[in-house]
């Protein structure tokens, strides 16, 4: 049972447990509206309903609501698990404006859904709130069937009326959070402090309204752990269940997803079971629960307590497994075996269309998960980076490795009944565990397991942990000594490789206390890393004596065992640059570097030399000049003569300065000047004294003469001007 909210009274809800029930309510001749909610008003602090605990979105929707001159509470499944003290999915919100009166209060911010049962969608910064008008029982038989199936329930009303059209009691309930009122007028808070599910009013008539009630009552007995009132247990009949026809199928199809959504999925499968719900909701129903379905349905529960995300179309691969796989065995025999997986897929879904409308995304999900278990099972070499590489490759490894788990299982199972319990009997070669080890590698290692990999081999090193995989009893059984350790023929190395590969398994999240060892190493690899880091660490010190490297300064910083594990050879690290000084520092140092020789000279009486143009001297330079000033030479006459430098460049009409220090640039050819025609002449007239005579050329052959008919008439036509180019500008009237 849920857990209840400490500050719940049951003496709060005796009152208005001797409310009239059901339709009774309406139709009292002597009822009295302002009676009734004062009857019915509860304080909602003593109830253990605080307004801060409610989201900011749920407040600003019904106080947009109020200030605009209507009625607005919070109702259904978000004030029920709070006086129950459960977390809300989420708040739904009621009130006397209509649909349009609704987008009218809050513009683009609302959307209108829905054709059977209208809804206003009202969008407050990042959550959405669900907002119903009141509805009122139907007003004619347009709004029914035959059987009593309201197929339009889009009949206003006031509060009063909408009660009545409430499903369930413990889903009946007003809290208007400004005020801090929660009003029950059908005994809704009773119910809750005795745990019982009551639909309101005539119950036979209420499952004809809506037979999907059924399955919410299933629903509701699985989350809350609350029980069935007399009347609604009785109504659990195939003629009931067979008034699910009638229901859309993209209808039935949203209540499944809640159903396999909502984190109770153990607690509710065997309802389902028990109470006949599958029959209507599968085309050929399972008779009982396979391993590989109750595997995946403890996984899925997991995973949905844990924060983590699931899509529903997962567990209807698993359910519609078996069914599948008769197919395939059917088509097999007379198509080859890919044409005979398509085609029981197809079939499959085929059937499943018309009961529950799965999306296409999600008939395609499921007919995936099909295809891919052989290939992944039993792989081709070339092909295996394709599957990895596949969008659907999580999902079928997941189905995959949940089939391996559950291998040893229904071995045991087909002994035990003396009949196989599932149609799956295809192997696995222990390929799923395979692949869970294939994607710790990194891309390297990868490469190298593609290379190396044999399915016999694959199967010899894995078989041994298929066939001792445990179920999901482990846990109760390591802590039971009566019952045999089936883990005795392992050894050790296998005991390890079982622990990293439940480490990475769905069927266990528990992480172990200390790492898994890893399956392969390669030969002295341990003297290799410890190479490789003694190289690194040797680097990293050598890098730290340079104080003023600012590339030094990020490898200081570096992780030792980061490059050891990278493993990345000295040679091809990043060089270290030749020089890392800015133009600030360069010049402060040519200045300290100039200043012992600007004083040797002034002692020496030599004339005081121009200033250095700093901003051209390099590092290297700089270090030449410093060790020539500091050999300086003596004549013979014992004056010490100042070093040779090279000439500073000089703008243009300024003289040049010996002592000046210029850049060292490579020579250029000069120019040549452009020879006059006279010397051309005059070059030309001496070469042709010492030259020999030039040889003839020959003539050319004359062209034949034209017709004398043609040139008269070329003679007589006028000559053909030659058409000058001009670009004509546009002219503006």
């Amino acid at each position: 049972m849920a857990k209840k909210n400490p500050s719940f009274s049951p003496r709060a809800s005796r009152k208005t447990a001797m409310q009239p029930q059901g339709t009774g309510l309406t139709l009292d001749p002597n009822f009295n509206p302002t009676q009734a909610r004062k009857a019915a008003a509860h304080d909602a602090r003593k109830l253990g309903l605080q307004r801060g605990d409610l989201p900011n979105s749920i407040k600003e929707v019904i106080a947009t609501l109020t200030q605009a001159g209507f009625e607005a509470y919070i109702v259904g499944g978000g004030v029920r698990d709070s006086l129950l003290g459960l977390v809300p999915k989420d708040f739904d919100a009621v009130t006397d404006a209509t649909p349009a009166q609704i987008k009218e209060v809050f513009g683009k911010r609302c959307r209108i859904i829905g054709r059977r049962f209208l809804l206003c969608h009202v969008y407050s910064g990042r959550d959405m709130i669900e907002v119903a008008t009141f509805r009122a029982p139907p007003s004619d038989s347009n709004h029914t069937t035959q059987d009593g199936m309201i197929v339009r329930d889009n009949v206003w009303g006031n509060i009063f009326q909408d009660v009545v059209r409430r499903d369930f009691s413990i889903n009946a309930l007003y809290y208007q959070p400004l005020d801090g009122v929660v009003y029950d007028f059908c005994g809704g808070l009773a119910d809750i402090e005795a745990g019982v599910l009551r639909l309101l009013g005539d119950t036979q008539k209420r499952i004809e309204e809506d037979p999907v009630r059924l399955l919410r009552a299933l629903r509701f007995k699985a989350k809350l752990g609350f029980g069935f009132d007399a009347a609604l247990e009785r109504q659990f009949s195939s003629q009931n269940w067979a008034l699910l026809a009638q229901v859309s199928p993209h209808r039935l199809y949203d209540e499944t997803q809640k159903m396999f959504t909502g984190g109770y999925l153990r607690a509710l499968l065997p309802l389902l079971f028990d109470y006949g719900a599958l029959a209507q909701l599968l085309f050929y129903p399972p008779t009982m629960l396979t391993p590989l379905v109750e595997q995946v349905m403890i996984n899925t529960d997991k995973r949905i307590g844990g924060g983590k995300s699931i899509n529903p179309a997962f567990f209807y691969a698993a359910i519609l497994w078996e069914n599948y796989l008769y197919l395939l065995e059917k088509y097999k025999k007379n198509s080859p075996f890919v044409e005979a997986q398509v085609q029981a897929a197809n079939k499959v879904l085929d059937k499943q269309r018309p009961i529950t409308a799965m999306p296409k995304f999600a008939e395609q999900f499921i007919k995936d998960i099909w295809l891919m278990q052989t290939r992944l099972a039993n792989p081709r070499k070339k092909n295996l980076l394709k599957l990895f590489e596949n969008p659907r490759f999580r999902a079928a490894f997941d189905f995959l490795l949940l089939r391996e788990q559950v291998e040893a299982r229904n071995r045991t199972l087909a002994e035990q009944h003396g009949q196989a319990v599932t149609l799956d009997d295809e192997s696995t070669n222990g390929m799923g565990h395979w692949w869970a080890w294939f994607q710790t590698l990194g891309s390297k290692q990868q490469m190298q397991a593609i290379d190396e990999f044999d399915i016999n081999a694959v199967r010899t090193r894995f078989g041994n942990i298929v066939a001792h995989t445990l179920d999901h009893h482990t846990d109760a059984q390591a802590n039971d000594p009566d019952k045999p350790n089936t883990n005795q023929g392992l050894s050790e190395q296998q005991q390890l490789e079982k622990d990293q590969l439940r480490q990475l398994s769905l069927a266990d999240h528990d992480k172990p206390a200390t790492p898994a060892e890893p399956l392969w190493q390669t030969q002295h690899a341990d003297v290799w890393l410890d190479n490789v880091a003694d190289d690194a660490a040797d680097e990293i010190a050598s890098a730290d004596d340079e104080p003023h490297s600012r590339a030094n300064r990020s490898r200081r910083n570096r992780n030792t065992t980061t490059l050891a594990n990278t493993g990345v050879p000295n040679k091809r690290r990043h060089r270290v640059p030749s020089s890392d000084l800015s133009v600030l520092e360069r010049r402060r140092l040519a200045t300290a570097q100039q200043a012992p020789t600007l004083q040797a000279l002034a002692t020496a009486g030599v004339p005081k030399p121009d200033l250095v143009d700093e901003t051209v001297i390099t590092d290297n330079q700089s270090t030449a000049i410093s060790a020539t000033e500091a050999n300086t030479t003596e004549t013979k006459t014992g004056t010490s003569i100042p070093p040779k430098t090279k000439r500073a460049r000089k703008p243009k009409n300024e003289p040049a300065d010996d002592h000046a220090v210029t850049e060292s640039k490579p020579k250029t050819k000069p120019k040549r000047k452009a020879k006059t025609t006279a010397a051309k002449d005059a070059e030309q007239a001496d070469s042709t004294d010492n030259e020999q005579p030039a040889k003839p050329k020959r003539a050319r052959k004359p062209k034949p003469a034209p017709d004398s008919d043609a040139s008269a008439a070329a003679d007589d036509q006028p000559p053909r001007r030659r058409r000058r180019k001009t670009t004509e500008t546009p002219t503006h009237d």
